[in-house]
């Protein structure tokens, strides 16, 4: 909703994925997508690429945000939301299954919202280190990866703070059989990085300000290209088998590494308390940018890769006002407005433009 609520008071079904839990699975894999594949009841399998493309909710669509920010865009989804944020840098994920338009556009089968980490500490200055590497049991052979992630916080009196950073190399993947798995939007030979900060400040007792932002950063560079899945018939009578696809040793010439942008801002500002003290304020002005490159296709004349750029400014006030108990039931109401500018194209790495420039302006009020 617009405001907290307790989970047994709300008539949907909810799911939330806490810090332990996220630290738990954070030992076995730095990918959100999969994390949230063995915590959240009804979120399908992930197809263990950079995007999130086919993993559905209850197999409907759904909206990804990080702190309410939107990562998907209705324009021209590249399906990048779930892996728009380093996992160490998440408090919790709340999950609500169900088609919802609480946030706009793209929650056909519900949402899922990043809470990101809070800037809560008693000392100036503290942190915490994480290395981990991974290899593949079958072949090991340019296999090994690497990753470290670096965080930092502190108070300073009204003003406190949290930063991080991380760095991700990953090897080669094989399948069982030491076979290149087909490198096609995988993550293997992938390099990804990562920023997050967040900044917060105590005007006075009732009002705060808040600044954060993130960036995550993918870019896969493969030494193999793919080799496309087949049907191969074995008998006369027609019976079948699909062999997968698969990587061999090889390049594509004029094709550049693939992977996803996503860089998300966010100034908050909060007021409580106002009003003869029925009322708490607060509005929330953020940015979003997207990048996804493609992989390299013949189809266009001589070539090319597709690369689509999604660029959100929203802003939202929200009221949230309380008129009192009547017997046993409290009564408040929840009021505001969404502004959201969206501006999206899908354009050639080259500079061709192949979907032209998509405006969509969205002005939600609600009550």
């Amino acid at each position: 909703s617009r405001h907290s609520e307790y989970l047994s008071e709300i008539p949907a079904s909810v799911t939330v994925v806490g810090l332990a839990k996220l630290e738990e699975f954070a030992q076995s894999t730095s990918n959100i997508s999969e994390i949230l594949e063995f915590t959240v009841p009804g979120l399908a399998t992930s197809t263990g690429t950079f995007s999130n493309w086919g993993q559905t909710l209850r197999g409907r669509s759904l909206l990804v945000m990080v702190d309410g920010i939107p990562q998907s865009t209705p324009l021209r989804n590249g399906q990048l939301g779930i892996k728009s944020v380093n996992p160490n840098d998440i408090s919790r994920v709340e999950v609500i299954k169900g088609a919802t338009s609480i946030f706009g556009n793209g929650g056909n089968g519900g949402f899922i919202n990043y809470i990101t980490k809070n800037p809560a500490s008693n000392k100036k200055i503290e942190g915490t280190t994480n290395i981990w590497g991974s290899a593949n049991l079958a072949k090991t052979n340019d296999a090994l990866g690497w990753g470290i992630h670096q965080s930092l916080k502190g108070n300073l009196n009204r003003f406190s703070y949290y930063i991080s950073g991380s760095l991700e190399q990953t090897g080669n993947k094989y399948d069982a059989d030491g076979v290149p798995i087909l490198p096609t939007y995988g993550f293997d030979n992938t390099d990804i990085y990562s920023t997050f900060g967040k900044l917060e400040y105590l005007l006075t007792e009732q009002q705060k300000l808040t600044l954060s932002g993130n960036i995550y950063h993918s870019a896969q560079d493969s030494p193999f290209i793919p080799v496309a899945a087949e049907v191969e018939v074995f008998n006369e009578n027609g019976d079948y088998t699909l062999v997968p696809g698969y990587g061999v040793k090889g390049t594509i010439v004029g094709e550049e590494p693939t992977g996803t942008t996503l860089v998300n801002g966010q100034l908050k500002y909060s007021l409580n308390n106002i009003f003869q003290g029925t009322t708490n304020f607060e509005t929330d002005l953020y940015y979003q940018n997207t990048e996804n490159v493609f992989f390299y296709s013949d189809k266009f004349e001589n070539g090319g890769q597709s690369v689509i750029n999604a660029k959100k400014y929203g802003i939202r006030p929200n009221f949230n006002t309380s008129f009192g108990s009547y017997g046993p039931t409290n009564i408040t109401l929840t009021y505001g407005v969404d502004l959201l500018k969206d501006k999206t194209n899908q354009g050639l790495l080259d500079g061709r433009l192949w979907v032209p420039n998509i405006d969509l302006m969205s002005w939600a009020p609600y009550a």
